[in-house]
């Protein structure tokens, strides 16, 4: 029998009050659960699973490096560039496979000094490693307990993609679970979406038809064309929305996009675009008409140049206004000679001024090894005529490529600049496959302890015990060959340690925590 012993190791992470807000895993909760909770009736439903999938797989990612998981966060708030409190706590379990098991949200709750739960998630996995389930829990302070939030269900396809899903909600008042949201759908073998079909659910916790596409594709695995369908509670049926027809040139290119309307039991073509290429096959410009009267009109152009290594650096439309074009909305990009976006900025066309007003600006800067090294954002204040800032982070990496300081900045308007917002602490553990010792009849106490602690050993083994640091590092290293041995601590630093347990075959642990 195999079990994982845990060697924890500290990296140090920043983060600010808002950012512990919406730190990694709650971004995926809000991901995974508020984004699927409604979408706009186009065809962009796969895209918004992909997203999804993409971003559970980012986090995973982020929090399994070198085999190593994340044991717990604590966040601290800064109250000058020295100073700082405490705030809130995540901690973290997982499954034996790496996989993230729960997660609990604590607040410090500075008046008794002592860390008060807020929320749990727990998730569930297939044997692929699917994620099958994740709920969410809210702690009732008065009935100290655990009270139901939230939850998603989860079911794959033979081909291992994500083909339903199912969305509740807490009723506190009715004490059940409300239906929300939840939908179903058909893939291929390349993860093209045949079939989708989602429900809403009603008043009387019902699931109610909501919307539908049906897709078809070219055996190269292009699309051909898609249908939109909406369900119509009168009529009790489904009633034609829009289609899209798509045609491709002799290079496989995407060539012309045809939009269709349902109007009077016929569809009715209503708008196109038409592609152009650059000589490296990305898009030059598109064209956008709309058609009225069978007449076509050229409504507007969608145009975009690269720089030397083909990145993207302009997405700006304009507007066909008689034989002239006018501005509407551009983006603008420029990348470092890695090729990694070092500034964005989006403006729209003011045609009073008849000059680019500004909306949004990204700024990032990396390291030799293409980590970000700064992040941050400004949104123009057309009243000052100047940016502020929306977030900026800074990260420091170690020579693995961790992350081991991250700093968020909040904008002050007083002073118009950044100024430093919150810390964090991430504490990581190293997973390692071992034979398994059986230490559950070995009892450490007192622990936590301050001077001294007793370790009991009822079996017949000799043991070798080491202390760990939470760095990973070998203390001190003793024999239990008694029934009860002493040990006296008094001299190691307050924090967390580990009793690492040996019998020269198998090896086992406890957490030992110094007052």
């Amino acid at each position: 029998m195999k079990t994982i012993t845990i060697i924890t190791l500290c990296l140090v992470f920043t983060l600010s009050l808002s950012a512990q807000r919406n730190s990694a895993n709650e971004q995926l909760q809000a991901i995974h659960a508020e984004s699927v909770s409604y979408k706009s009736n186009t065809p962009i439903q796969k895209d918004r699973r992909e997203a999804i999938r993409q971003e559970l797989k980012k986090m995973n990612s982020s929090i399994l490096r070198d085999e190593s998981v994340l044991d717990s966060i604590v966040y601290y708030g800064s109250i000058t560039e020295t100073d700082s409190v405490k705030s809130s706590k995540t901690e973290y379990d997982w499954y034996d496979s790496a996989l993230p098991k729960t997660k609990v949200d604590y607040i410090w709750n500075n008046d008794n000094n002592q860390w008060i739960k807020a929320a749990k998630t727990e998730y569930t996995f297939d044997e692929n490693g699917n994620e099958t389930s994740y709920y969410t829990f809210i702690w009732d302070t008065v009935q100290n307990s655990w009270t139901n939030e939230k939850k998603l269900d989860m079911t794959f396809d033979t081909y291992g993609f994500e083909n339903s899903l199912i969305y509740l909600k807490w009723n506190t008042d009715l004490n059940r679970w409300d239906n929300y949201y939840k939908y179903e759908s058909l893939n291929d073998e390349n993860e093209n979406m045949l079939y989708y079909v989602d429900w809403m659910g009603n008043e009387d916790n019902e699931w109610v038809y909501e919307y539908q596409e049906e897709s078809i594709y070219n055996l190269n695995g292009t699309i051909s064309s898609r249908i939109s369908s909406m369900w119509i509670e009168i009529t009790m049926d489904w009633l034609y929305q829009g289609m899209q027809i798509y045609s491709y040139n002799a290079s496989g290119l995407l060539d012309v996009t045809e939009s269709f309307v349902w109007t009077m039991d016929t569809w009715q073509l209503t708008s196109k675009e038409e592609y152009t290429y650059t000589n490296t096959n990305k898009i030059d410009y598109y064209l956008v008409y709309t058609r009225a009267m069978d007449i076509w009109n050229l409504a507007g152009k969608w145009e975009y140049d690269y720089d030397a290594n083909d990145n993207q650096i302009l997405r700006a439309y304009l507007n066909r206004d008689g034989d002239q074009w006018i501005n509407n909305s551009r983006d603008e990009y420029v990348f470092d000679q890695n090729n990694n976006m070092i500034f964005h900025q989006s403006s729209y066309w003011d045609l009073i001024s008849l000059d680019w007003v500004n909306m949004i600006k990204i700024e990032k800067s990396y390291n030799e090894n293409n980590e970000v090294t700064m992040s941050s954002r400004y949104n123009w204040d057309v009243d000052l005529a100047a940016w502020t800032g929306s977030y900026k982070y800074d990260f420091i990496y170690d020579e693995e490529g961790k992350t081991i300081l991250s700093i968020e900045y909040l904008w002050g308007d007083l002073v118009a600049d950044w100024g430093l917002d919150t810390k964090g602490f991430y504490y990581y553990s190293i997973l390692i496959n071992v034979p398994e010792i059986g230490i559950s009849n070995l009892m450490v106490f007192p622990n936590p302890a301050e001077c001294v602690v007793n370790i009991k050993n009822p079996g017949a083994d000799v043991l070798n015990c080491n202390i760990i640091s939470i760095s990973g590092q070998q203390l001190r290293q003793f024999t239990l060959e008694g029934s009860t041995t002493q040990i006296n601590i008094e001299s190691l630093p307050k924090g967390v340690y580990f009793l690492q347990f040996s019998n020269g075959v198998a090896i086992g642990s406890k957490k030992l925590i110094k007052l």
